[in-house]
């Protein structure tokens, strides 16, 4: 898969390892395809991994939240990532999508508001 999108955004964490290492996040911007909105991302990993993956949504903001959730569960739990022990941003996260509460609002379409 080879991508000539526009980047929207990126994002670079250092891995707690002597040898400078650290992952490089791009996400690049959704376009229209026949079966909804694809949001393409890559994760590069110094010299560990490239990977270039793409979640697919009704809309465009879909698919954007839907590969922030992807990068978030790829950093936390997937080879060689996982095991890089990056910085967090945060107590929870790699300042990705990765609160439940957050997610439970994009699909019930609650933001907080009243019911």
């Amino acid at each position: 898969m080879r991508n000539s999108h526009s980047i929207i955004v990126s994002r670079r964490l250092k891995a707690q390892s002597p040898d400078d290492a650290f992952v490089e996040v791009t996400i690049y911007a959704p376009t229209d395809i026949d079966a909804g909105w694809e949001c393409q991302y890559r994760i590069q990993a110094s010299e560990y991994a490239d990977v270039l993956r793409s979640a697919v949504g009704e809309d465009s903001v879909q698919s954007l939240l839907l590969a922030l959730w992807q990068i978030e569960l790829q950093l936390a739990y997937k080879e060689p990532f996982k095991s890089l022990k990056l910085e967090k941003f945060d107590k929870e996260g790699y300042g990705f999508i990765h609160s439940p509460k957050v997610w439970h609002s994009v699909y019930s379409g609650n933001d907080g508001g009243q019911p």
